[in-house]
């Protein structure tokens, strides 16, 4: 824990980037005053663009309590860090490791390189949340297994769907336990069918989710199958080899044993160890050689997803962080047993391997503390993902370094010209975004208006309704009249009622073009009963009481008063 202190302090004090302010310092909904009505709005899905209520309490309860300062989010996040090793550490006691390689592993997973990004990026919040609740249902599974208690059932069962409500990534999970049962011919009990019953559902309820605000097309089959192919078969291979107990993205997972690139190289060499230590194990525990025919099959799977996954790979640590943590606890387990029957000597050196890798966290934690620090490290990583040099492009935009942010936004349009990604649609629309926002910023109107035409055709093909956004947007910017834009509002709400910061978003949207713009746009949603008033005043009564600095794109609290 010393040593997690020492390396991950100097991140404490950097600033927020990515989507932290978006996401917390500007959000009316998290610095409402801590009551019933604000509790409801945190657990009330439609009041919220993103469902994730356990992620966005912890930021009110850090705003409320500690304010507003970005150490006080990253402690946060490094005491849910500690909490996690912890738990993982009482885990492998349970299997059996000793009290000092438990701690000793735990304390390699505590300071391992590719934790950085979930600990520093205050966004990444929300994994730390659900792998916590996870664990925690996992150790009170395995209580429930030794003692028969229906109290340590029940705590599962809630923690699991604590763990679904920070992040819908373990929703498999229950299938390690039944899965388990059904091998070793016991009774599958009552609590993981509750569990897989509660898993199938809230993937149900998120693909309607998705699909009603969001408005992809999301449907619970398309989410299922999703779910199988990035996670299932690792999560069922968790139980088959004995690790019952823990959920893995086997697709992310394999594309990291591939990755041979700078500090990956060192996580790749941990993954195969823990991957082969996994094949023995199951070799010595299988019954007719099925376990472990199930089990290579995992890991063929695993290579095939892995080289998809490494073409679209985005952020490392959401989603190396769960399956790394099922691939390291493994290993921990298979080996220490292992060593244990051979030799104490080679356990505590293998532990001690682990833990020199540790020595790359500085590093990595020293990128993930700006912005530009970590977009350039991930443009290192692939040089040719236009998604992240997009990101890099907004790192420059916020910086304030325009010469390097026109030579990159020439650079990645030339790319946009000739690549499509692996499902062979136009990925450039996020680099057009930022660069349209780089032009303005750069008082370069032409471009600017070239790459919102790019961004909308972008939008189109991909078959997105926020193409009609932004057509709403160019619309009032560019004279076209109050009705153009209304005609291009109706094709993208479609006439439904908006929720209170929509509301207040567009208004300022409008404002921006004039003060008569903006009374025409409310006037007509009123008529329309697009939105109702009471909630409005509501909303603005917020505002007044404690106005966001620079919300909603371009306007202050100051205009939305007005």
């Amino acid at each position: 824990m010393a040593a997690a202190v020492f390396i991950y302090g100097p991140a404490l004090s950097a600033p927020f980037f990515f989507s932290d302010d978006a996401a917390l310092v500007f959000s009316p909904a998290l610095q409402a005053p801590v009551d019933w009505r604000s509790l409801a709005t945190l657990f009330t899905p439609a009041a919220r663009p993103e469902y994730y209520p356990i992620r966005d309490l912890s930021y009110m309860l850090d705003l409320h309590v500690l304010g507003g300062d970005p150490s006080a989010f990253r402690a946060h996040s490094l005491a849910l860090h500690f909490l996690n090793s912890w738990l993982i550490t009482r885990i492998l006691r349970h299997f059996g490791v000793s009290s000092l390689l438990a701690a000793l592993f735990g304390g390699a997973w505590c300071l391992w390189p590719a934790q950085a990004e979930t600990v520093v990026w205050i966004s990444s919040r929300r994994d730390l949340l659900a792998l916590f609740f996870t664990l925690l249902s996992v150790l009170s599974y395995l209580r429930y297994q030794r003692t028969g208690s229906a109290r340590f059932g029940a705590l599962a069962l809630l923690c699991f769907f604590l763990g679904l409500l920070g992040k819908v990534t373990y929703g498999l999970l229950p299938g390690s336990f039944i899965l388990w049962c059904v091998l070793t011919r016991r009774r599958t009990d009552r609590w993981a069918i509750a569990a897989a019953v509660l898993g199938v559902f809230w993937l149900a309820w998120q693909a309607q989710f998705i699909s009603s605000v969001h408005r992809n097309s999301i449907s619970l089959p398309l989410l299922l199958r999703w779910q199988l192919s990035l996670a299932a078969l690792g999560r069922m291979a968790a139980g088959l080899v004995h690790a019952k107990w823990i959920a893995l993205d086997v697709e992310t997972a394999g594309a990291w044993w591939l990755t041979g690139k700078r500090f990956f190289t060192f996580l790749g060499g941990g993954i195969w160890i823990a991957w082969m230590g996994g094949a023995w194990y199951a070799w010595r525990r299988a019954r007719d050689g099925l376990l472990l025919a199930l089990f290579l099959a995992v890991a063929a799977y695993a290579i095939y997803a892995g080289v998809l996954t490494e073409l679209k790979s985005f952020y490392a640590g959401r989603y190396i962080v769960p399956a790394f943590t099922v691939l390291f606890v493994a290993g921990a387990v298979f080996w220490a047993r292992f060593f244990r029957e051979k030799s104490g000597g080679a356990a505590l050196a293998l532990a001690a391997g682990f833990l020199l890798v540790a020595a790359q966290t500085p590093r990595q934690v020293a990128l993930w503390s700006s912005s530009i620090g970590a977009s350039l490290h991930a443009v290192s990583l692939y040089p040719d993902n236009i998604a992240l040099k997009s990101q890099l492009l907004a790192g420059f935009w916020n910086a304030g370094m325009p010469e390097q942010a026109r030579a990159l936004a020439v650079d990645i349009e030339g790319r946009c010209a000739s690549q499509a990604d692996v499902d062979g649609v136009d990925p450039c629309w996020f680099f057009y975004a930022h660069a349209k926002r780089v032009s303005e910023w750069t008082n370069q109107a032409p471009a600017a208006a070239h790459f919102e035409t790019l961004l909308i055709g972008s939008m189109e093909r991909r078959g997105w309704h926020s193409s009609r956004l932004w057509k709403f947007k160019r619309a009032l910017r560019t004279g076209g009249g109050v009705e153009e834009a209304f005609r291009a509002w109706d094709e993208w709400q479609e006439r439904k009622v908006l929720p209170e910061h929509r509301v207040l978003h567009w208004l300022g949207v409008c404002f921006v073009e004039g003060e008569g713009v903006a009374r025409a746009v409310f006037q007509d949603f009123m008529s329309r009963r697009l939105i109702d008033k009471r909630a409005v005043d509501e909303a603005l009564s917020e505002v007044r009481r404690k106005p966001p600095a620079g919300c909603y794109e371009s306007f202050s609290g100051r205009e939305i008063h007005q």
